[in-house]
């Protein structure tokens, strides 16, 4: 069972990581980079649609645990490869910001490029 959550949580993550939330990083990084205000609001950090998109995945999460229509090793390895990937892209926006780069992989550093 445990290696049935470790390779569930790894393809949730790839999923997950390539498909949404690494073009989602680039999104909203080069939106947020054409703020012509040195500071601007922390909630301008996603746009109207980040927000919409934010509250049906954690809606959609709560009401399927509740629900009680999947098991607890199907919340297990899906949580945990959703939440490594949600930290990825937490990850990417703070090394796009303290490092000056354009958005890429954490975990592939040779895809990032400076900015020149």
């Amino acid at each position: 069972e445990v290696r049935l959550i470790l390779v569930g949580s790894a393809v949730i993550f790839v999923l997950f990581h390539s498909r949404i939330f690494q073009k989602m990083v680039g999104k909203h990084a080069k939106r947020i980079g054409g703020y012509e205000e040195a500071k601007t609001n922390i909630l301008k950090f996603f746009d109207k649609k980040g927000y919409i998109m934010m509250a049906i995945m954690m809606g959609g999460g709560i009401g399927l645990r509740m629900s009680g229509l999947v098991p607890d090793w199907f919340i297990a390895f899906f949580y945990t490869g959703l939440g490594i990937a949600l930290t990825v892209a937490g990850l990417t926006f703070l090394l796009r910001y303290f490092m000056n780069v354009e958005p890429g992989c954490p975990l592939l550093p040779r895809t990032y490029a400076k900015r020149g």
